[in-house]
């Protein structure tokens, strides 16, 4: 099914589909999707409110190095945020990507929509859910 066709069926589904871009910088080379703009431009083109994108901190860091920026300027086509910090994609606090400022930018557009924790904790679980809380609590999301 083209992706065109897409909205019409998530909406009759009543459901959210999401486009994912992947950093070629280190897991995905030669992927066609990596950038922020061209996942909008493909979510402009579908026309549905049931198109989105997935926001993945951790590749999107990688491969323009600015979440934040980006969150701000296209924020409301977000229906999905993927947080792990890089390179290592551990959990916040272990890398170079600053989530207290990621989080305060996500309150600041008022965002809505669900996030989830894809990463690798760089200690055990349930430390690795505190450091998040501790994140996300600190800007009161």
């Amino acid at each position: 099914m083209h992706i065109m066709h897409k909205g019409e069926c998530m909406e009759e589904a009543g459901i959210t589909f999401v486009l994912e871009a992947l950093n070629v910088v280190k897991d995905h080379l030669g992927n066609f999707l990596i950038d922020t703009a061209t996942s909008v431009d493909l979510v402009r083109e579908v026309g549905s409110d049931n198109v989105k994108i997935l926001y993945d901190a951790y590749h999107m860091y990688l491969n323009e190095g600015k979440v934040c920026e980006m969150i701000e300027k296209y924020g409301e086509f977000i229906g999905y945020l993927h947080v792990a910090d890089a390179p290592g994609r551990g959990e916040p606090g272990t890398g170079a990507i600053n989530f207290r400022t990621v989080m305060r930018c996500l309150s600041d557009i008022h965002y809505q929509n669900m996030v989830g924790f894809e990463l690798y904790p760089s200690i055990d679980s349930a430390a690795a859910i505190k450091a998040i809380h501790e994140c996300s609590e600190s800007e009161g999301l």
